[in-house]
């Protein structure tokens, strides 16, 4: 962990599954959201949807593997749940909210 220190104390280490640890963040709290989880259409869409309320207004949600071919479910949940989202380098995702 030393290697986070020069982020200390903004940054919290938070061992848990995705979607448990959103509960312990602050509605509006955050600048930007980095979703690249659980791959299934179910684990992604649970990510979006426990997420997506954590960003200030203008924050990005962002993700990776938007790759049909090898991640549909990724494609599949970002399709349906997040509107305007640009493809990025990478299989990258992106939507300022």
């Amino acid at each position: 962990m030393t290697v986070f220190a020069q982020f200390s104390p903004r940054l919290r280490l938070i061992e848990k599954p995705t979607v448990d640890a959103a509960a312990d963040i602050e509605d509006g709290s955050l600048d930007l959201v980095f979703i690249d989880a659980n791959h299934t259409y179910e684990g992604c869409r649970d990510d979006i949807l426990a997420w997506r309320p954590k960003l200030r207004a203008g924050g990005w949600l962002t993700g990776h593997d938007y790759f049909p071919e090898a991640f549909p479910g990724v494609v599949k949940a970002v399709d349906e749940l997040v509107p305007g989202f640009k493809l990025e380098g990478d299989y990258v995702w992106m939507a300022q909210i």
